[in-house]
C-alpha cells in the first residue's frame, strides 16, 4: 500500500517531533493529529515559570531530526546568547516546540501537505484491515494508512494510602500545572510532598520561594545528582565492547556497567567515578559536596550519560520482554540517580533552602493519613500536621492492549486482552499474521522496547528512523484521502 495518510496520536513532543520527521523525509499527502490537547503542550514545559529549570543540556534538546543545534539556533534568533552546554528556563522549551510546529506547518502547507487536528482521544485500533480504523472515545471512526502512537504517560501514580483522598480540596494529586496550585494555597502553607525527585524538587523551590514552608518526604529520602550539562559527543568515550559482552540477566548487572563506565572515564579521564560522586550519608552534605565537584569541572560521568544510555537501549532492543523487565528492575534505581540529575542552578537554590529549613527532607513511607482540619500524616517514627499534600510520584508509563479476536489495539486496559508487543523498530507485531503492523510507537510509548526513553534526545532519533521508513517505502499503491 501507498502512505499517503498517516495519523499523529499525540501533539506533545514526541507527536510534533514525528510530525517535523514526516514532513522532512516523507512524501505524505495527509497528516492528522489526533488528540484533545493544543498543538505542542506539554505538562513538563507548558505553563513553567521562568525559574524552572532544564535538567537537560540545550545541545540535547532539538526536535528537528539531524540537526542537534536546532534549539540553539532558536534561543540566537530570540536573543538568548548561550552555549550547547547551558540548561534553560523550561518556558524556552515550551516556545521552541511550538515555534517548530509553526514553522513546519508552514513547510508541509508549501510542499502540499494537507494538516488535521481531530480534538478527541483514541479509545483502539483496529488493524484487521487496510486502512485501519482509528475509533474515538466519542464512538467516531477515521481511516487511515499508518499510525504513529505519540500518546505520553498515563495516569498520575497514587499511592494506595491517598487514594481516597483524591477529591479532598488541598490534595493534589500532582504538581503541574505548579501555578494552579500555587493559586489554590493558602498563604504560609505547611506542604507535605511526596517525592525527592526533579518533580519533588522544583516544586519545593518554588513553594519556598512563595513563604511556604515544605515537606520532601520519599522512601529512599535522597536526592539526584548533580551535572552541569547533559550533550551528545560526537566521539565515544564508552570502551569498546564494555557493554556488548554483558549477560543481561546476570544478577550483579548494575554494578558490572557501574565498572564498565569506571573504566572508561579512568583511560580517557585519569579519574575513577568514585572520585566524582560524594559518598556522605547525609543527603545535604552529599548535595553539598556534588554541587561542589560539578562547579569545579569534575565530574565526568556526565560526558559518558547519554552514550551509555544510547548503548543500553540499543542492545536491549534485542533482548526479551523479560529481560528488559529485569534490566527496569535492577539497574534503574543505579542509574535513575544519574539520569535524572539536577542542574546546578537548582541544586545551588535547593541547598540553600535546605540549610536555611525552608525545606525539608524526610526519609519514609507514609503510614497513616487522617483528614480534619489540617492532614495528619505518619510516617516510620514521625508524624506531622500539613495544610496540604502533594505528590510528585510521576506518572505512569503506558500499556497498550490486544484483542486478537478481532485484531484492535487498545489504548486501556479491556476484558479478553493481552499486552501488546512492540518490536525492536517501535512497531506493533501481529502474532497471528506473524509480521509488524503499520503502527508505530514513539518516546515513553514505547518504553516496553526501549525502556530509557525519558527525554527528547533518544525521541529525535527515533522519529528520524520512521521518516526515513516513510521515505524508503514511498512508492507503493494508491493511497486515498479518508479527511475531509
Amino acid at each position: 500500500m501507498r502512505f499517503d495518510n498517516i495519523s499523529i496520536i499525540g501533539n506533545g513532543v514526541s507527536g510534533i517531533a514525528t510530525f517535523i520527521s514526516l514532513v522532512m523525509y516523507s512524501n505524505i499527502k495527509i497528516i492528522t493529529f489526533i488528540s484533545p490537547t493544543e498543538m505542542g503542550g506539554s505538562e513538563a514545559f507548558s505553563d513553567a515559570s521562568k525559574e524552572m529549570i532544564c535538567n537537560t543540556s540545550v545541545g540535547s534538546i532539538s526536535v528537528v531530526p539531524n540537526n542537534q543545534n536546532d534549539f540553539l539556533l532558536f534561543l540566537i534568533s530570540i536573543g538568548k546568547f548561550v552555549t550547547v552546554d547551558d540548561f534553560v528556563p523550561r518556558y524556552l522549551v515550551d516556545l521552541y516546540i511550538k515555534n517548530r510546529y509553526e514553522l513546519f506547518h508552514e513547510i508541509a502547507l508549501s510542499k502540499g501537505i494537507k494538516i488535521n487536528h481531530i480534538k478527541e482521544k483514541v479509545q483502539c485500533i483496529n488493524y484487521s484491515y487496510s486502512p485501519y480504523t482509528i475509533k474515538t472515545e466519542n464512538k467516531k471512526e477515521y481511516l487511515t494508512d499508518a499510525v504513529v502512537v505519540c500518546s505520553g504517560y498515563s495516569n498520575n501514580r497514587v499511592p494506595s494510602i491517598f487514594e481516597k483522598h483524591i477529591k479532598q480540596e488541598t490534595f493534589y494529586v500532582s504538581p503541574y500545572p505548579l501555578k494552579n496550585v500555587m493559586e489554590r494555597l493558602s498563604k504560609n502553607s505547611n506542604v507535605l510532598i511526596i517525592g525527592s525527585k526533579l518533580s519533588a524538587i522544583e516544586t519545593s523551590i518554588q513553594l519556598a520561594k512563595n513563604k511556604h514552608i515544605v515537606t520532601m518526604l520519599s522512601p529512599s529520602g535522597e536526592l539526584p545528582a548533580v551535572r552541569g550539562h547533559t550533550v551528545p559527543l560526537r566521539t565515544s568515550i564508552l570502551r569498546k565492547n564494555s557493554l556488548e559482552k554483558m549477560d543481561f540477566r546476570d544478577l550483579n548487572l548494575g554494578k558490572k556497567i557501574v565498572n564498565a563506565i569506571n573504566k572508561s572515564l579512568i583511560l580517557n579521564f585519569k579519574s575513577s567515578i568514585y572520585s566524582q560522586v560524594s559518598r556522605k550519608v547525609s543527603p545535604i552534605d552529599r548535595l553539598r559536596e556534588e554541587l561542589k565537584l560539578a562547579l569545579d569541572g569534575k565530574i565526568y560521568w556526565q560526558d559518558i550519560m547519554v552514550e551509555v544510555i544510547d548503548k543500553l537501549n540499543e542492545l536491549l532492543l534485542t533482548q526479551s520482554i523479560d529481560i528488559r523487565s529485569e534490566f527496569i528492575n535492577k539497574c534503574t534505581p543505579i542509574i535513575d540517580r544519574y539520569m535524572g540529575a539536577c542542574s546546578i542552578q537548582s541544586a545551588e537554590i535547593l541547598l540553600n533552602k535546605l540549610i536555611d529549613n525552608k525545606i525539608k527532607l524526610r526519609k519514609g513511607i507514609v503510614s497513616d493519613v487522617i483528614k480534619e482540619k489540617k492532614w495528619n500524616v505518619s510516617w516510620v517514627n514521625d508524624s506531622d500536621l500539613f495544610d496540604a499534600i502533594i505528590l510528585a510520584t510521576g506518572r505512569e508509563l503506558p500499556d497498550f492492549y490486544i484483542k486478537d479476536d478481532n485484531d484492535e489495539l487498545f489504548f486501556n486496559k479491556e476484558n479478553l486482552c493481552r499486552k501488546a508487543t512492540i518490536t525492536k523498530n517501535y512497531r506493533l507485531f501481529n502474532n497471528g499474521m506473524d509480521k509488524e503492523e503499520y503502527i508505530w510507537f514513539i518516546g515513553v510509548s514505547s518504553h516496553s522496547s526501549i525502556p530509557l526513553i525519558n527525554a527528547i534526545y533518544p525521541i529525535t532519533l527515533q522519529v528520524q528512523e520512521v521518516g526515513e521508513w516513510f521515505r524508503l517505502n514511498k512508492d507503493n499503491l494508491l493511497g486515498y484521502n479518508y479527511f475531509h
